[in-house]
This record gives C-alpha cells, sequence and structure tokens, in this order.
C-alpha cells in the first residue's frame, strides 16, 4: 500500500467521522426543545442528507411530514437509520392537535429502534419519571404568560390526564412505548399556545401553519366553484327546461 492510498483513506475515515459528530451534534440539539435544532439542521444540510429530505425555509430547515394533523401522514422514515449514541433513529415525526377545549397539542421528535429502557440509559443527561405505563418525561417545564417576567420553570407535577391550566404553556420531553423494541422520543409543546411562542420554539409550524392555510383556501374555493356549477344552469340546460314547459 503506497503513501498515496493510505492517506486517502485517512482523509475519507476523517470525512466521515465529522459527518457523524455533526449529526450527533443536530440530534444532541434536538434534546433542547426549542429552535437551535432547526437552525442545526439547517448549518449541517451536507450531513444530514444522506438520512433524510429537508425542506429550507429562511435560516432553518425541517424534516417534511405529509400531514402534521392526520393520524396516519406525520411520520418520515429516514432513507437510512441514525446511529445516535448507541441507538438507531429509524424516522421523524411531526405531529398537532387541536383539541378546542382542552388546549393545542405538538409533539416532534424520533421514532427509535430500541427500547424505552435502552434509551434512558442512552440519554442519562435527562432527569426521566414516570409519566403512565407507556410513557416516561424529562425536562419538563412550565410558561406563565400571566407572570411571563418569570419565563419558563421547572415543572415537577405532570401527571397523565391533567391538562395544562389556562394560560399555562407546558413543554416536556416524551418517550412513549411503541413495543418492547422500539419507541418515540418527543419533544411536546401543550396547552394555551400562542403563535409567537409556537414560531419562536417550533419554528417549522410558521410555513406549516402557512401550507395548511393554503390547502384549505383551496378546498374551500374548490367547493365554492363546484356549488357555482351546481346552481347556475348551462345554457343548453335552460332550453331544454323551456322546451319541456311549452
Amino acid at each position: 500500500m503506497n503513501k498515496k492510498t493510505v492517506l486517502l483513506g485517512c482523509l475519507f475515515v476523517c470525512h466521515y467521522a465529522i459527518g457523524n459528530d455533526n449529526v450527533t451534534s443536530v440530534v444532541d440539539s434536538f434534546l433542547n426543545c426549542d429552535n437551535s435544532f432547526f437552525h442545526q439542521l439547517k448549518d449541517n444540510i451536507e450531513d444530514i442528507s444522506p438520512y433524510s429530505d429537508l425542506t429550507i425555509k429562511d435560516d432553518i430547515a425541517y424534516i417534511p411530514v405529509s400531514d402534521v394533523s392526520s393520524t396516519n401522514d406525520h411520520e418520515y422514515r429516514f432513507k437510512e437509520p441514525i446511529k445516535y449514541r448507541g441507538l438507531e433513529l429509524a424516522g421523524y415525526q411531526n405531529i398537532y392537535i387541536n383539541t378546542n377545549l382542552l388546549g393545542k397539542y405538538y409533539y416532534w421528535g424520533f421514532t427509535v429502534n430500541n427500547s424505552i429502557k435502552e434509551i434512558q440509559g442512552r440519554l442519562p443527561q435527562l432527569s426521566w419519571q414516570p409519566f403512565n405505563e407507556m410513557t416516561a418525561v424529562a425536562n419538563s417545564r412550565i410558561y406563565d404568560s400571566k407572570n411571563h417576567d418569570k419565563g419558563w420553570q421547572n415543572n415537577p407535577y405532570i401527571f397523565d390526564g391533567v391538562v395544562p391550566r389556562a394560560n399555562t404553556i407546558e413543554k416536556s420531553i416524551y418517550l412513549e412505548k411503541i413495543d418492547d423494541n422500539h419507541a418515540m422520543l418527543l419533544c411536546s409543546l401543550q396547552g394555551d399556545i400562542d403563535k409567537n411562542t409556537l414560531y419562536l420554539i417550533h419554528p417549522d409550524m410558521k410555513y406549516i401553519d402557512q401550507e395548511l392555510a393554503d390547502k384549505r383556501e383551496s378546498k374551500i374555493k374548490a367547493l365554492q366553484e363546484q356549488q357555482t356549477e351546481h346552481a347556475i344552469p348551462t345554457q343548453k340546460q335552460s332550453d331544454d327546461v323551456k322546451i319541456s314547459r311549452d
């Protein structure tokens, strides 16, 4: 083996290692459950693109899903799994649920090909606590819009079945069991969420909201046009009516 071959091999290994470090840093930023994840995606497009398509908007990028408000089309499966700190990330989910009376719920994060126990063991820096039989939570925070000077506060009192109080927003990391060998690792933002707070923490939703609004407008326009077509008879229909009356 000559020196040139050795050098090229070293350059390849170094490039691969740097790429892996960048991908790890991107996923690390996700655990903050803030906008840093979306900025990191934009800053590391080249390293993320072998695993996932990205939608690029202004100073952020995000992983696209078909429909955040759908029960079936809110997941993107990676081209190949991302290896992250001993875990295998198989896909990305982006979910929006509007309960009207009980607030708005946003979830975004990864489908993981590991058990809950394995994930918790690989992410010991997170302060996990049980939520229910299928779910654990970590890093729970709460924001009171009537007391905004205090900012985000620790929220140790998060329980299953208890919705956020009026004028408050809760933020947590959720780890939910799919089966014995798979789980969802998600950021959650829920409660009385205003657009400014949503777009600050979850900035991709600014563009996704616009897409949803455009789709609704297109559907309404198509329905109105359809109703107009049925309401206004064609000239031939008018002539037929006139002949039948004669």
